[in-house]
């Protein structure tokens, strides 16, 4: 693994700065134990750091899929309440169209909003419609060693990967 002898203010210093990353993690013991003690190397600290990335990995998995689970409810409950809301509208209608003041709520109707209605995209102007760089485009023609003006290829930061054992 090489030499990872650090002096203890480089790892008091990478701490704090995870604390000004993570402001809920001024009340980790473990954490200000490790600051007030300044001994930790910089091979407990990388042990540390992996476990605790590890474990905030598995809760954002976790929360994750909890999303995936309350989005998916979200949507039931959306469709059924867009179903009653339509059933009363129908009710509502062939009662004559009168609001209605009920204890639960009131039914009544409002001015529908405005809004531009596109009839052909092919006849408006110019400064009406959006232009954006094709990106996809661009990247492959620039891989393939042409010239595209406004545009170069880069090569982004190397990803640092942390994998479980």
């Amino acid at each position: 693994m090489g030499n990872l002898k650090l002096a203890a203010d480089i790892v008091a210093k990478e701490i704090a700065a995870l604390v000004a990353a993570c402001p809920e993690m001024a009340d980790d013991e473990d954490l200000k134990r490790d600051m007030i003690e300044g001994e930790t190397s910089a091979k407990e600290f990388l042990r540390w750091a992996t476990r605790e990335y590890l474990a905030a990995k598995g809760l954002a998995e976790g929360a994750a899929e909890s999303a995936k689970t309350l989005a998916a409810r979200k949507a039931r409950f959306e469709r059924r309440q867009e179903a009653f809301k339509l059933s009363a509208r129908r009710i509502w209608e062939l009662a004559g169209k009168v609001k209605q003041e009920l204890p639960e709520g009131t039914l009544n109707t409002r001015k529908g909003t405005e809004y531009a209605h596109i009839t052909d995209e092919d006849f408006l102007p110019d400064r009406f419609l959006k232009k954006e760089p094709k990106k996809a485009e661009i990247l492959a023609a620039l891989k393939a060693g042409e010239t595209v003006p406004g545009a170069t290829l880069k090569r982004g930061d190397p990803p640092f990967v942390i994998t479980a054992s």
